[in-house]
């Protein structure tokens, strides 16, 4: 007779080992960041740049979330580097509608 569901039957599923952080590492915060505070602000923690792009602060990376506006949609542009402006990053997110 076989007894299923014994402990040491099954196998525990092995972790892959986490992958080096190639990324940078930053802990500016926005009122450190000089390219955040040039922007204009806009609506509900959103800033503009008054060509069509719109910012956003990103609490999780340190960073800032560019976005395009076309038509009635934003389009994610990538993360820009908040202590020289560069974008550093590519786009990740889908089109969003305007949350305003």
């Amino acid at each position: 007779m076989v007894a299923f569901g014994q402990k040491g039957d099954q196998a525990r599923p092995k972790r892959k080992p986490k992958k080096p952080q190639q990324e940078r590492v930053w802990n500016c915060s926005p009122g450190e960041s000089d390219v955040w505070q040039d922007l204009k602000p806009y609506k509900r923690g959103w800033k503009t740049d008054g060509r069509g792009n719109f910012y956003q602060w990103d609490y999780r990376h340190n960073d800032i979330e560019m976005w395009e506006k076309r038509g009635s949609r934003l389009y994610h542009v990538g993360s820009v580097d908040p202590e020289n402006g560069d974008l550093y990053k590519g786009p990740k997110h889908k089109p969003m509608r305007l949350p305003w």
